[in-house]
């Protein structure tokens, strides 16, 4: 499941509970694999990461792979455009959670 909206791995965090908020909801529906983000992330940059997640996943399957792939080049590829602030700014907020 991709949640796809800005700051959609936030939450209430609740003592003993931890982080109350969408992606505990989907993992308790029963969501194998959910990525989404920690912060806002303008649409180009979300597009592009995306379509390079996508693209790895179909190719072999492995969604932990693919996602790993792709945070590395994105990171890889943004820091040598904008630095290392750009880079995590445009690629470093999204997260797989299994």
């Amino acid at each position: 499941t991709v949640l796809s909206a800005c700051q959609s791995g936030g939450g209430e965090v609740r003592a003993g509970e931890g982080v109350i908020g969408l992606r505990r909801g989907f993992a308790l529906a029963g969501t194998e694999n959910l990525v989404f983000s920690l912060w806002s992330v303008d649409d180009d940059s979300t597009a592009m990461f995306m379509k390079a997640f996508y693209l790895r996943l179909f190719d072999d399957d492995d969604v932990a792979g693919a996602f790993h792939a792709t945070e590395v080049a994105e990171l890889a590829r943004w820091r040598r455009l904008e630095g290392i602030d750009g880079a995590v700014r445009r690629a470093g907020g999204f997260v797989l959670s299994r």
